[in-house]
């Protein structure tokens, strides 16, 4: 039972040792790049003096997460969570462009991403995830979006994401309590804001792997980058080879 057997993370300060990762970048003293977090789902914050009892949208700064607005009592599994939080991103911050992670437990295809706690281990589906993006952005696009979370690099949601983010940074494999490193990508954002997009996702994905592959996350020490183009071609051959192999089932069925 996947429920039954959650280690949730932020009891233990996982969420909030990658705040502090985030703030020793700099980011907090950017003119020119804003760092917003929406926070919620956990039953007890270990830093910060974060409420358990309801979402609240905070803005990186010098030392700490400075709030701005307490959403209220909503289940971060919810896809009006999630879009609620793009628009009042995107009002309160607008940007020329627009990156994104989503953190927590995730599940692929099957489970989904992002369980509450506080809300019976709720979480949002693909297809949830899906239209929580799409509404919130409002016809604005991600340049990355990066998925802190075990197991979310399948053809399913990547194909979701066409349209959505330009490029997606996501792992087929387990990803570590300690996750992405948020300083080692975040600082060079603030040192040359005119980074490409390209180079930000993939300071993602190569700082996380060089900072697992050894110990006891060596063996799935896995991050990848995606560009969202090359996804309609990669789903034009799934489709082809899973066309041909229902054919060589029906041509065996018919010969037994």
């Amino acid at each position: 039972d996947h429920e039954r057997h959650l280690i949730y993370l932020e009891p233990e300060g996982e969420a909030t040792d990658d705040i502090r990762e985030m703030i020793s970048s700099g980011i907090g003293n950017s003119d020119e790049v804003t760092l917003l977090l929406a926070t919620g789902g956990a039953s007890r914050w270990n830093r910060y003096d974060i409420s358990s009892r309801s979402v609240q949208y905070y803005r990186v700064e010098n030392n700490a997460p400075v709030l701005l607005k307490d959403a209220g009592r909503v289940s971060m599994g919810d896809s009006k969570t999630l879009s609620a939080f793009l628009s009042y991103g995107i009002s309160a911050a607008p940007a020329k462009r627009y990156i994104m992670i989503l953190w927590d437990h995730g599940g692929g295809p099957v489970y989904g991403l992002c369980n509450d706690e506080n809300y019976r281990d709720e979480s949002l589906s693909l297809a949830e995830l899906k239209n929580g993006l799409t509404k919130g952005l409002n016809g604005n696009k991600l340049d990355v979006i990066g998925f802190d979370c075990c197991l979310m690099n399948c053809v399913d949601l990547c194909s979701d994401l066409c349209g959505i983010a330009d490029y997606s940074v996501l792992s087929q494999e387990l990803v570590s309590g300690t996750g992405l490193n948020y300083d080692e990508w975040i600082k060079p954002i603030v040192d040359d804001p005119g980074i490409s997009s390209e180079k930000i996702a993939m300071l993602m994905a190569e700082t996380y792997v060089t900072e697992n592959s050894r110990g006891r996350n060596a063996s799935t020490a896995t991050m990848t980058v995606v560009a969202s183009e090359k996804m309609p071609g990669v789903m034009q051959a799934a489709n082809a080879f899973r066309s041909r192999s229902e054919e060589r089932r029906v041509g065996k069925e018919c010969r037994s």
